[in-house]
């Protein structure tokens, strides 16, 4: 977190003496939402006229059930991404949330099989720019390149870094998001067509017209009548443990799972029925 230290708030109440106003009510969440977030923040309290609403956890579930302007919500990017593609086979409309995961997975593909290529600057007819191209390159020489670069990758934070779980998990995800799209996309021509679908899946709007998929980072802020938790079993990784920073952060992403939907919420199981 480039040294922000995730005590700072109550250092400077306590350094500055400072009043304390909570905002401990809620008005986006119905009430059984709000009682669900209580169990990680109990000072959390719904409006007096909040709606009822309903808590499930889902253990049998198909992707009928999802309809446009939901909010599906992921720990991770790679299972996220298989998720959409599941709707995407049922002819469900479907986004991710996040540009800027589209184009890192974008620079990881040009990284491991780019081609680089002079062509002239457009803003300097006389010159030549530095370009990467992936065109004609066959999607078969993504997934061994990717693999190499996360042993890599991994092997830098293995030597520089002690091992950093947290790191290295970032990694094995930006690998397998890449995977995912190479398995689903196979009848592409190449890996130029294959950075199209991905700059077209992701996005930076908000729409109503769409299931939107989001890790639960990006989905700070926002807000959806019905919100969809996917792979549970990926919150509170084994690796962090109980009593540190770092499982705190996993309760605030929890929260922040729990109050994103206005008036459902539901926590499904690893797999869907059938």
């Amino acid at each position: 977190f480039a040294g922000s230290d995730p005590k700072a708030y109550f250092d400077f109440v306590t350094d500055f003496k400072c009043k304390e106003l909570p905002l401990s009510i809620t008005y986006r969440c119905a009430k059984s939402l709000t009682k669900y977030a209580s169990e990680l923040v109990p000072e959390i309290k719904p409006r007096s006229n909040a709606p009822k609403g309903t808590v499930d956890h889902l253990q049998d579930w198909d992707t009928s059930i999802f309809k446009p302007s939901d909010m599906v919500l992921c720990r991770m990017n790679a299972p996220l991404l298989q998720f959409a593609f599941r709707l995407i086979a049922q002819n469900i409309p479907v986004l991710v949330k996040g540009k800027s995961i589209g184009k890192r997975l974008i620079s990881v593909i040009e990284d491991c099989v780019g081609v680089t290529k002079w062509v002239k600057n457009p803003r300097y007819p006389t010159k030549k720019m530095k370009t990467v191209s992936v065109e004609g390159v066959p999607l078969s020489r993504i997934i061994p390149e990717v693999n190499n670069w996360a042993d890599g990758q991994i092997g830098l934070i293995m030597r520089e870094f002690n091992g950093s779980e947290g790191r290295i998990q970032s990694i094995h995800d930006i690998k397998d998001c890449i995977i995912t799209f190479v398995k689903n996309n196979s009848h592409l021509s190449d890996a130029a067509e294959l950075v199209d679908v991905i700059e077209n899946l992701f996005t930076d709007e908000d729409t109503d017209k769409v299931v939107m998929c989001s890790t639960i980072h990006k989905a700070k802020g926002l807000e959806a009548e019905r919100v969809f938790l996917y792979r549970p079993d990926l919150m509170y990784p084994s690796w962090v443990e109980k009593g540190t920073w770092m499982y705190d952060q996993e309760k605030n992403l929890d929260y922040i799972a729990r109050t994103r939907g206005k008036i459902y919420y539901a926590v499904l199981s690893e797999e869907e029925d059938g």
